[in-house]
């Protein structure tokens, strides 16, 4: 697959990035383990435009031997309406567009992803935040979640001033693993997000990437 191709470079390019020039670390990799396939749905916040780039970067190659790719959601414009468009594109991004809260527009072609056994990262909160607030999460991605029951990867992305980038993986889990009103789309987003917040107090062994 195409995309497959360009991200073995994109990876090699943000791990080379990471390593050298931010001290990139990560942590949690054992967590992927028991991840078998694809179809997984990896939900993370959003402190910087690269991120993308640097959470596939995190991801051990073998991981990306189990699935056909890892994709990732952009705002239509990033890919229509500038220059580097096209390099972004095959690197694993797609368009979302937006439609006046109709879920399954904006977000059908995700569905279709993941059900095609492709990984999907997303960012429920939409735009960069510095400051992660898990409450500003949008309802799409549990709308997701209770539509086909992915397996839902929290990644937490710490960026530290820029000196440093520290990326968390937590084990995976399953959406009716959460507590609240299942019919309230934006309390489960919500709390979802709450699950990668909890990664900034994980404690224990820093994973060099390799």
């Amino acid at each position: 697959m195409i995309f497959a191709f360009f991200q073995f470079f994109t990876w090699l390019l943000f791990n080379f990035i990471g390593r050298v020039f931010l001290n990139m670390r990560v942590k949690g990799v054992e967590n992927l383990n028991s991840l078998k396939s694809g179809g997984v749905l990896f939900v993370a916040n959003h402190p910087g435009k690269f991120d993308p780039f640097f959470i596939g970067a995190a991801l051990p190659r073998s991981h990306y031997r189990r699935i056909k790719c890892f994709r990732y959601l952009t705002y239509y414009k990033y890919i229509t309406h500038r220059l580097y468009g096209p390099l972004i594109w095959l690197s694993g991004a797609y368009p979302v567009y937006k439609d006046q809260g109709d879920l399954e527009k904006s977000l059908g072609r995700t569905l279709k992803l993941l059900r095609d056994n492709q990984n999907v990262l997303i960012f429920p909160t939409s735009k960069i935040q510095k400051d992660f607030v898990p409450g500003d999460a949008r309802p799409g991605v549990a709308w997701l979640a209770k539509k086909i029951n992915p397996p839902l990867v929290p990644v937490y992305i710490d960026r530290m001033h820029g000196r440093q980038i520290i990326i968390t993986f937590d084990q995976p889990f399953k959406v009716d693993e959460i507590k609240g009103d299942a019919n309230d789309n934006r309390e489960v987003a919500a709390r979802i997000m709450e699950r990668v917040s909890e990664l900034k107090r994980i404690k224990g062994k820093i994973i060099n990437k390799k």
